[in-house]
């Protein structure tokens, strides 16, 4: 955002103007640009820019390395703005400034790689939001230090951070998660909570690794079933609908068929249910997720009616059936399970707090169906209470 006067001084040819600024640099700056139009993407986390500028002035390069006032940024992030400065520092066609010239004998490359595996050391002692940030402008420089990114985040404590971080390598170094053993996999899946795209890649493998050897023994057909139910529920939370739904309807395939047996699957059974009936109500196919809450709904109250640890399970699926007919239009239904479901989660939530988030969620639902209802009174009350626990 220029202002008047700077404007007016911009010339016609933004080329020659880009040129003018590059010359007001020092050395160190120039050379810093010059490692940025190199790279593939044109940036790097701060905490890399800084490590650069470490590097750059032991091979002699002088000045402040002020690049902030220069470059664009975002996040943590600094780089160049535009691709005409990229092209005017590769391709400078005219006299060009000693210090350009002097960097351009480099393996601007390997400096830049050097800049990225010193910060590596650095993802531990940041935010979860900037560790992600470092660890992708570094893997999308050099997809080959994924391995490195990847054992430094599973060896994190702080699980919010090392999650965000494992997202990163599955999206820019998938083949490091695709090299792990099975054992490996099943350890790791377990530990990580938000982190949708690594939980694709490594369910992903255990839906391959359980399909081949159920072919053989039946008697992993239930781990199969239980890895197509998560990974549906990993592509659901990244909106990958339709594989969502033919993930979720294996599963339901297989458990379809194991109750008769044994009996102990039927909270999974329940469960996929659900998993199914939620990923077509976000779908927009309600008739459908309405049939499979339904049926989840009938064996959630067989199963709590004989073991009351199941009430939150029951509470979900009054929920769920709730939300997919609230969506259809059906808003007495709907707030005849939200009622339901409710004086469940009050009763939880007056021996567990944990279930005070789940209340304040039901709450909420129930006002917004009073609120299409026309029953302005008690919708207030319901989104107060909801608030006030909030």
């Amino acid at each position: 955002r220029l202002d008047e006067r700077t404007a007016e001084e911009v010339p016609d040819d933004a080329y020659s103007f880009v040129r003018e600024a590059i010359k007001d640099c020092d050395d160190l700056t120039i050379a810093i640009l010059y490692c940025l139009a190199n790279t593939k993407t044109g940036w790097l986390h701060e905490i890399q820019l800084e490590k650069l500028k470490g590097i750059l002035r032991e091979e002699g390069f002088e000045g402040d390395g002020s690049y902030r006032g220069i470059l664009s940024s975002s996040g943590n992030s600094f780089g160049l703005g535009h691709e005409i400065w990229k092209d005017v520092l590769l391709f400078w066609d005219i006299e060009e400034p000693e210090a350009l010239s002097r960097i351009r004998s480099y393996d601007v490359e390997s400096l830049v790689r050097e800049a990225c595996e010193r910060s590596i050391n650095r993802l531990k002692k940041l935010r979860a939001s900037s560790a992600a940030e470092l660890a992708k402008r570094a893997l999308e420089n050099f997809p080959e230090m994924g391995k490195r990114v990847f054992e430094e985040a599973v060896n994190d404590e702080r699980g919010d951070r090392r999650d965000l971080v494992l997202d990163v390598v599955a999206i820019h170094s998938p083949e490091v998660l695709e090299e792990l053993s099975i054992e490996k996999v099943e350890e790791l899946v377990n530990r990580i909570k938000e982190a949708p795209n690594a939980k694709i890649k490594l369910y992903g493998r255990l839906v391959d690794h359980y399909r081949s050897i159920s072919r053989e023994d039946e008697r992993y057909l239930p781990d199969l079933a239980t890895s197509l139910n998560k990974l549906g529920n990993a592509l659901f939370k990244k909106g990958i609908l339709n594989d969502s739904i033919k993930y979720h309807e294996e599963a339901l395939e297989i458990y379809r068929s194991l109750p008769r047996r044994d009996e102990r699957v039927l909270p999974d059974l329940a469960r996929t249910l659900d998993n199914l009936g939620a990923a077509l109500c976000k779908k927009g196919i309600l008739d459908d997720s309405i049939k499979y809450h339904e049926e989840a709904l009938k064996i959630r109250r067989l199963l709590a009616e004989r073991d009351e640890r199941f009430l939150p399970d029951l509470a979900m699926t009054l929920n769920n059936l709730g939300n997919a007919l609230s969506d259809k239009g059906m808003l007495d239904d709907a707030i005849k399970y939200y009622e339901e479901a409710l004086k469940i989660y009050e009763s939880l939530s007056r021996r567990d707090e944990k279930f005070l988030f789940y209340l304040a969620a039901i709450l909420n639902n129930l006002g917004l169906a009073l609120y299409d209802k026309g029953i302005l009174n008690d919708s207030i009350k319901y989104h107060e209470e909801a608030l006030e626990i909030y």
